[in-house]
């Protein structure tokens, strides 16, 4: 009990220091809320996304028209009835790119199997989406097919099929996860600037084993990280971010895990790195990592090459339980991410507890 008695002193007094530091504390909540505040703002501002203008002009007035206009409103397109010099204003005013005209005639000419549509548009524009969508609708009317329906649908195991409040909380989760890798690896330096000032030699010259300073270092890197974890959600979360919309499992297995991979994580750095220089230097990692790692944004935006390295990148991981608890709602779900997470955090620890043994004090 005494060994435990001292690790648990010794921790503490790290993170009383570390909340009585201004600058610390700036890194550890100030920013991460800020931006988590600003970020959570925006989207709830954001509203739902509104389908694009598709300016139409009908100057046939058939039935098989307002079928083309109906299958153009799945696609979702805002389909707006306009005359052919409205239209033509609206091009010449930089409102749209793109107009489609469906000329006197366009029924007789599905019927004879060889659709006719116009098309006005500004000067080197493609016509993009409106004109292919066109082109296959009326084809599929000439062919006399079944009309396309919407385009692209996005279908999740989730009950309700609502993924905003998931939006919201995976940004904010992305702001939480690069501010603490950042912080439990600025943490390192601490260790560094100990020995720099012979804080380390005079609390081994008072008889307490050079393990028990390294555990107390490592329970205080997951203690000052507990604590920001509780202070940042609990301030978004009070601003706004659904972190419980799921269970406070869906939302404290993720966090739990970052946690202890990162800690072990910056144990281990803290085994290799030689100075409190290269320590800063290392900080610019996690910006890195989190872009690669799809906390910032969905790695489905990102290339092929890049989906296929975030197996090995923390955050991917980290990012893939919450996603398993909020999107999918289940620990099951989560089980996969959280085994990799504890895998890095063991991995980090034992690696970085041997090289701290192998350094000189």
């Amino acid at each position: 009990m005494g060994v435990l008695k001292r690790i648990a002193t010794m921790a503490g007094w790290t993170v009383l220091r570390t909340s009585q530091s201004v600058a610390d504390l700036v890194w550890l909540v100030v920013m991460p809320i800020a931006f988590g505040v600003i970020i959570s703002l925006i989207l709830a501002g954001a509203g739902a996304v509104k389908p694009p203008r598709a300016v139409v002009v009908n100057e046939d007035g058939t039935e098989t028209v307002e079928r083309l206009i109906r299958a153009l409103a799945t696609t979702p397109f805002d389909v707006q009835l306009a005359g052919r010099d409205e239209a033509m204003k609206q091009i010449a005013g930089g409102h749209v790119e793109t107009a489609l005209v469906v000329p006197a005639g366009f029924a007789a000419s599905i019927a004879a199997g060889a659709p006719r549509l116009e098309v006005l548009q500004a000067g080197g524009s493609a016509g993009g989406l409106l004109v292919t969508r066109a082109k296959a609708i009326a084809a599929a009317l000439a062919r006399g097919e079944a009309l396309p329906e919407t385009l692209v649908a996005i279908e999740t195991p989730r009950p309700t099929g609502d993924a905003s409040p998931f939006t919201r909380v995976r940004v904010v989760f992305g702001v939480y996860l690069l501010f603490g890798l950042t912080a439990s690896i600025q943490r390192t330096a601490a260790l560094h600037r100990e020995r720099k000032a012979g804080l380390l030699q005079r609390v081994l010259s008072t008889g307490v084993p050079y393990g028990e300073v390294i555990a107390a270092f490592m329970a205080s890197i997951f203690l000052i990280g507990l604590l920001q974890a509780a202070v940042v959600l609990a301030v978004t979360g009070l601003l706004g971010t659904p972190w419980l919309a799921a269970g406070p499992g869906a939302i404290a297995l993720p966090v739990l895990g970052s946690l202890f991979a990162g800690s072990g994580l910056a144990v281990a750095l803290s085994g290799f790195v030689r100075s409190e220089a290269q320590v800063q230097l290392l900080g610019s990692a996690p910006p890195l990592l989190a872009v690669l790692g799809g906390a910032v944004m969905p790695l489905e935006l990102t290339p092929a090459g890049v989906q296929k390295l975030a197996v090995f990148n923390p955050f991917y991981w980290a990012m893939e339980a919450l996603e398993g608890g909020f999107v999918y709602r289940g620990w099951e779900s989560q089980a996969g991410p959280l085994a990799v997470l504890l895998l890095v955090g063991v991995v980090g620890m034992v690696v970085g507890v041997q090289a701290l043994r192998r350094r000189a004090v």
